[in-house]
């Protein structure tokens, strides 16, 4: 179990360190961008930046579509990512982020509820008409339970094969601006 979760912290500092090391290397000539790209995953909005940020806000429809149940009046999962692109040529750019998967509840009352946060490597191939899509794979993933009846907070450590469900691939289309 120690090895297992060395070993994820690597890949978890290999991710933070491309976050940290991409913008410095790449020469890419990179213009603001707008797009909409949706997979099994979720469907999220995504913004890019002049210099490789990049920021997307989203809803997973796979957990929507699994919380209604008797216990919730509505409850609605939000995802959110930060990350970066490096352009390897023209089209196709390695991506690097970190995503965090949370809900907003009305009903659930005081019981325990979750953050799920993923560190992700990614290619993405956008063609010059404004086609998308992309893969990526988390590397790394830790499940935060927040419980308030009992005012604790527990980290939970995502195993591989647990946190490959969150695995993304999508399509999409994106606007230059």
């Amino acid at each position: 179990m120690q090895k297992q979760r060395g070993t994820s912290c690597r890949l978890a500092g290999v991710v933070f360190m491309c976050l940290i090391l991409m913008p410095m290397i790449s020469n890419a000539d990179y213009q603001h961008s707008l797009g909409v790209q949706g997979g099994w995953f979720n469907v999220e909005a995504d913004y890019v930046t002049p210099f490789g940020l990049f920021a997307d806000l989203g809803i997973p429809w796979f957990i929507l579509a699994l919380a209604y149940d008797d216990s919730s009046d509505w409850f609605i999962p939000i995802e959110t990512k930060l990350g970066y692109q490096f352009e390897i040529s023209e089209g196709v750019k390695l991506r690097a982020g970190a995503r965090a998967v949370f809900g907003f509840c009305e009903g659930c009352g005081e019981g325990p509820w979750g953050t799920t946060v993923l560190f992700e490597l990614g290619i993405r191939y956008e063609d010059s008409s404004g086609f998308l899509m992309g893969l990526e794979l988390p590397v790394y993933g830790l499940h935060v339970i927040h419980d308030s009846l009992h005012d604790t907070t527990d980290i939970m450590h995502l195993t591989k094969g647990i946190s490959f469900i969150y695995t993304q691939m999508y399509f999409g289309y994106a606007w230059k601006l």
